[in-house]
């Protein structure tokens, strides 16, 4: 009995020990799989932290980089502006008498000479509302003339890409001389101040030659005596002639002519050259002349004498120009007796005649087809037309006799 309570309780020990052994195995596994899952997760999470940080990190370096850049360019900009800004300028400009007033005895003028002073970039360029001396002294420099009793106000303008500036001056009569007392003080030389030729008809039309008068002003400016030279066109020129002045003033001298233009020159001009006390030249005053033609007809009456039944006779009537006009022949035409007479040889018609040229239109009689009794008379005429004005036709009378 004894042994059988030994072996039942070294049995009961076995079996509690293979419990405890069966649920230790089981839960062991079980709490390591829980840690282990709970590294997992905090690794999982410390991951995904430092993931952020990065990304925060990343920005924000993003961030300042661009913010960097910006504020770069943005200062690049305003200095380039700020360049640009520092290099135009605003113009300037100011007006000051360099020279003056004085007085010109040979103008009457009392005058001045007025520099502007200008500043600015780009450099501007300037403007003056009056240059009597037509920028003799350069770009920035002015004369102005003033006459007794006037006054001008002077403006000038500096213009630039950078504005516009402007400045003004008002000249006077300034010279302590007048014109009064400076004559009295200074003679001036004697000369021609003026010379102003003319002509008298302008244009003409009608028979050639034509009586046609040149003109010249001249004017001195004190007493003298002038001496001038008419010159025509083409070169030639007419004797010197002189003329006297007992004081300053003006005085017309005249040159006639009886002139002619042959066709197509009907143009003709004269002017006058001054040859002392100074050189001067005047215009050139020019006339237009339509010269008329003149016809002449020789004869008009053509007189056959006898002529022989079966024979002939020839005539010829000589047509030519006697002025200067372009003679035109129009037509030649027998208008009566044209069963006795004809028109052997004609040159004229449609031809054109000029000074002193001449044609022939040749006029034949018989031979007759039938004649007429001994001392018949037969008459014609020949009938011309041309471009003269007063004689665009003439007529010639024809006349023979039956022998």
């Amino acid at each position: 009995m004894k042994n059988n309570k030994i072996i039942f309780a070294v049995v009961g020990t076995a079996i509690a020990i293979a419990i405890i052994l069966i649920i230790f195995l089981l839960i062991v596994p079980t709490q390591c799989s829980k840690q282990q899952s709970l590294a997992t997760e905090a690794e999982t999470t410390i991951t995904q932290d430092i993931q952020q940080e990065t990304v925060k990190e990343t920005e924000t370096k993003a961030t300042a980089e661009t913010t960097a850049e910006t504020t770069a360019k943005e200062t690049t900009t305003t200095t380039a502006t700020e360049a640009t800004a520092a290099t135009a300028v605003a113009p300037t400009i100011k007006l000051e008498i360099y020279e003056g007033p004085t007085y010109s005895p040979a103008d009457n003028v009392c005058y001045y000479r007025i520099k502007a002073t200008v500043t600015g970039s780009p450099v501007p360029t300037i403007a003056f509302s009056k240059d009597d001396s037509g920028g003799v002294w350069g770009t920035d420099r002015v004369q102005i003339n003033i006459h007794e009793g006037e006054s001008y106000n002077l403006i000038a303008v500096a213009k630039s890409s950078a504005g516009v500036a402007s400045d003004s001056i008002l000249l006077t009569w300034g010279c302590s001389e007048t014109p009064e007392t400076t004559a009295v003080e200074e003679t001036a030389a004697f000369a021609v101040t003026s010379v102003i030729a003319s002509v008298d008809p302008a244009f003409y039309e009608g028979m050639c030659p034509a009586d046609i008068t040149w003109s010249a002003v001249i004017t001195v400016n004190g007493p003298g005596t002038v001496t001038y030279q008419w010159e025509v066109e083409g070169g030639s020129t007419y004797p010197p002639e002189s003329i006297t002045f007992s004081s300053a003033g003006s005085k017309t001298v005249t040159s006639h002519h009886s002139m002619s233009a042959g066709y197509p020159d009907n143009t003709l001009w004269l002017q006058i050259r001054i040859l002392s006390p100074n050189e001067m030249v005047s215009n050139q005053a020019t006339s237009t002349l339509t010269c008329y033609p003149d016809i002449d007809v020789r004869p008009t009456i053509v007189n056959f004498g006898a002529v022989a039944c079966g024979s002939s006779a020839t005539y010829g009537v000589i047509i030519k120009n006697v002025s200067w006009g372009k003679l035109d022949i129009i037509s030649a035409n027998i208008t009566s007796g044209g069963s006795f007479f004809s028109i052997d040889d004609d040159s004229c018609t449609g031809s054109s005649l000029f000074i002193e040229q001449q044609c022939i239109i040749g006029i034949k009689f018989g031979p007759l087809s039938v004649c007429g009794p001994i001392g018949t008379i037969y008459g014609g005429n020949l009938r011309i037309k041309s471009n003269d004005p007063d004689e665009g036709t003439v007529n010639v009378s024809l006349t023979a006799t039956q022998s």
